[in-house]
């Protein structure tokens, strides 16, 4: 699984795709091998590689309220400018993947 925000929601959803595909009577799904950039270390806010590269190009360094919500869970995140701008991004994250756990990662007021 990859494209999550976190280590621990990746191995969740390589295991529950695992457990899908298997065979009733097979054995039991483990993980395998976990790939992360060298140096890598667990942050209070960890952000999926397209995300990264959202909150880069589509969040941006200027330009008034604006909020990014993620979901651990799915890996989805979004970005929405202008006012009320929290609101949209956590209605806009949950809308598109149908996560209850949409959280806001960033938000410049």
């Amino acid at each position: 699984a990859a494209n999550y925000h976190d280590v621990e929601a990746a191995r969740a959803a390589a295991l529950k795709g695992c457990d899908a595909a298997r065979k009733p009577d097979g054995n039991p799904c483990v993980i395998a091998a976990e790939i992360r950039p060298k140096g890598w270390e667990p942050r209070a806010l960890q952000l999926s590689a397209d995300a990264t590269e959202g909150l880069r190009s589509d969040y941006g360094r200027r330009g008034g309220p604006r909020a990014m919500a993620i979901s651990e869970s799915t890996g989805r995140w979004v970005v929405r400018k202008g006012p009320d701008a929290a609101a949209q991004a956590l209605d806009a994250c949950a809308s598109a993947s149908g996560a209850s756990d949409c959280r806001l990662a960033v938000e410049d007021r």
